[in-house]
């Protein structure tokens, strides 16, 4: 059946035809490929093994080539910024400090923010609580934890590339027994002026072994919670609150700390512009 085969189409105004070779092999790899097309007159190109084809063209298992990415675009994160070890259950005891350490796998974060509940932690003094960080490590330090700093914290890491969350769990247990101690201050209220009618603030962070009670007095006049004054204590935490101040409320102040053990005061003034 090999040899040359030719189509002839005819009518009143003439003649056109086409032809094409068939050839025998025998195997695939020696077949000839058939010309795509012909014109009139004859044959266009000459005929071609299978394999010279494929050659000449794409090879069957060549990546397609990629799209560039539009300019000023920044290459997606395609991990997690955190490391796959971390531990995600931290415990501390009551009155003791509290850490929630968070290790990042590589790359360090531009900003991490902690929240509780929802709501975002923030770093104070007068509650103990602060941010650490030592190479890819970054923790939540609570100076002195109670039974309500326990529960899910989350981290949230963010960068260039968009952001991470991750969440953790902190147990607390109830504190051993301590040895008796006399009160011992951490932070003093500071003296200050405020513009009348404006709130006045004063904090004092105090330890002992049993707890110590705290007053505030004014003018040598023991003051109680309600009303003008708010009086509360979170840990060892401390803080009176006078609302709107007046002539009044200006004058000498004291806090006093006292146990079984021992007691002692700090003096601060409140003045008025």
């Amino acid at each position: 059946d090999a040899g040359t085969y030719t189509a002839e189409v005819v009518n009143k105004l003439g003649t056109s035809s086409c032809s094409t070779e068939l050839q025998v092999a025998e195997s695939t790899e020696d077949l000839w490929i058939q010309p795509e097309w012909c014109i009139v007159g004859g044959l266009v190109g000459k005929p071609m093994k299978k394999k010279e084809k494929e050659e000449e063209g794409t090879p069957k298992d060549a990546e397609p080539p990629k799209e560039p990415e539009p300019a000023g675009t920044e290459p997606k994160r395609t991990r997690s910024l955190f490391d796959e070890n971390l531990r995600k259950h931290f415990v501390a005891k009551e009155r003791e400090e509290a850490r929630i350490e968070v290790t990042f796998s590589e790359d360090v974060p531009d900003e991490v923010i902690w929240e509780q509940m929802g709501k975002a932690v923030q770093e104070s003094k007068t509650k103990g609580i602060s941010f650490e960080r030592e190479g890819n490590t970054f923790a939540l330090v609570i100076k002195d934890a109670t039974m309500k700093d326990a529960g899910e914290y989350v981290c949230i890491a963010r960068d260039k590339w968009g952001s991470n969350k991750q969440a953790f769990r902190l147990t607390m247990k109830k504190g051993g027994v301590r040895k008796l101690a006399k009160p011992e201050w951490f932070l003093t209220p500071e003296s200050i002026t405020v513009t009348k009618g404006t709130a006045a603030k004063f904090y004092a962070e105090v330890d002992s072994a049993p707890a110590p009670t705290v007053d505030w007095t004014h003018n040598k006049k023991t003051l109680q919670g309600g009303g003008l004054y708010t009086i509360e204590h979170k840990g060892r935490v401390y803080k009176l609150e006078i609302g709107k101040v007046t002539e009044r409320e200006a004058g000498d102040y004291k806090v006093i700390a006292h146990n079984s053990m021992g007691e002692i005061t700090s003096d601060f003034k409140l003045t008025l512009k």
